[in-house]
């Protein structure tokens, strides 16, 4: 009995001719070919898988590396401008103590606002042009009074939204560069700071007298570092651009703003 069965199966009984079972042969290939499938697939997912956890990690560490680079700048520019404020501001306190105590204490104040400020700034990415703007005004009320006011400077301001947000120090930097390598004092050729802002962009001009015309030597190092900041924060979506005309030294910068929830 079981031999018959086997032959009716195989289709090998001598009464008829052998026949060839394509249901068997469609069934076997098509379990070959869901296998070649299944497996093909699994293999291009592991190696995609694999692939963007590689480039997940390489994506965090470049991240954490661009961090640390914003924070080390932060630090390397606000060093740049504290100890440059601090000493002149001391040695104005102390000469001014005894005569002028009023503007001493107004001197000080100023600088401990500034100072607050770039401490604050630090640890933040953004900052309101309303804050930053203040600041500015800090620094030209500080080296006003330092020189008894006889400075000569011109700052204007258009700002539409004074709550939009900017990388901090920057504007501070650019306005300290001014007084640290400007002519402020020649009779005619006051410094020109102009800060204008609308509901996407902010641009911020600097014109001054080069202080015997070695403005862009000495400002060099300061610009490069706040370029690496600007790069990092706006990537190609802001401009700056400094250059020399005859002895008047010019910085225009020009970059987006954001707001919080950017």
């Amino acid at each position: 009995m079981l031999s018959s069965q086997l032959l009716d199966v195989l289709h090998l009984r001598k009464s008829g001719p052998l026949v060839f079972d394509s249901r068997f042969f469609a069934v076997g290939l098509w379990r070959w070919v869901i296998f070649i499938m299944y497996g093909t697939g699994y293999y291009f997912l592991m190696s995609y898988l694999s692939r963007k956890k590689m480039e997940m990690q390489q994506a965090i560490e470049n991240e954490k590396l661009k961090l640390d680079l914003v924070k080390s700048e932060k630090d390397f520019l606000r060093t740049q401008i504290n100890p440059h404020l601090l000493f002149n501001t001391l040695n104005f306190v102390k000469f001014a103590a005894k005569n002028r105590p009023a503007e001493a204490n107004e001197a000080i104040i100023c600088l401990s606002e500034i100072m607050r400020f770039a401490l604050e700034q630090s640890n933040t990415e953004l900052t309101s042009i309303k804050s930053e703007v203040d600041q500015v005004k800090n620094i030209i009320l500080l080296n006003q009074l330092r020189f008894d006011h006889t400075l000569q400077i011109d700052l204007k301001e258009r700002i539409e939204n004074e709550h939009l947000l900017i990388i901090p120090v920057v504007l501070l930097t650019l306005v300290e560069n001014v007084f640290k390598h400007g002519n402020l004092v020649e009779p005619g050729y006051p410094a020109e700071i102009n800060i204008e802002a609308d509901q996407r962009n902010l641009i911020f001009i600097t014109r001054n007298l080069a202080d015997k015309g070695s403005q862009i030597q000495n400002s060099c190092t300061g610009i490069k570092n706040i370029l690496l900041r600007l790069n990092l924060c706006y990537g190609e979506e802001h401009s700056l651009e400094y250059k020399m005309e005859g002895n008047i030294f010019i910085t225009k910068l020009t970059i987006p703003l954001k707001t919080a929830d950017h």
